[in-house]
């Protein structure tokens, strides 16, 4: 919903067989729950006071995931769940070349995804590996090699992670 911001259009792609709807902020994931939608995946680290709101919704979601790139961040998420008796899923959020965001290497990806599932609060939920800046790559040869260099970087953590025990 991060272009649409349209709970009903949300519906729709639900109806027609998406597993879930991403969301870039905290604002868009709870019009989203507050309509039904399933499956919501916050794309953007929560972190500080607005952690405590993340608590709430996953309290009333159906399927709420929340990306993370670093181990103080889930120790916060851990913390503001604690208690509430429903688990947070945490998608660790991976470096792509977007460089907002994001673990940039994959040892430290699966240090963070190995944190995030030894929690007693937290589900590990997989990772995110989003390269949305290469759409503005205007050449399509190098676009396409931009590509196939971070497809590279998260087949390699997939199979670290894999090895890991944590797919």
């Amino acid at each position: 919903s991060k272009t649409h911001k349209s709970a009903r259009i949300a519906r729709m792609q639900i109806d027609a067989g998406a597993v879930g709807i991403c969301a870039v902020t905290l604002g868009e994931a709870e019009m989203l729950v507050d309509a039904d939608i399933p499956g919501v995946l916050i794309t953007s680290p929560i972190v500080a006071a607005k952690a405590e709101r993340l608590a709430i919704l996953n309290a009333r979601a159906d399927g709420l995931m929340v990306v993370a790139d670093n181990a103080t961040n889930v120790d916060q998420l851990a913390a503001v769940v604690q208690g509430t008796g429903k688990p947070l899923t945490v998608v660790v959020d991976f470096d792509v070349g977007t460089h907002r965001t994001g673990v940039v290497d994959a040892e430290t990806a699966v240090a963070l995804a190995r944190r995030i599932a030894e929690s007693n609060v937290l589900d590990y939920g997989g990772i995110q590996a989003y390269a949305g800046h290469l759409q503005h790559v205007v050449d399509y040869a190098e676009r396409q090699n931009k590509a196939a260099e971070q497809a590279a970087r998260v087949s390699d953590l997939g199979d670290r992670l894999d090895a890991a025990g944590l797919a």
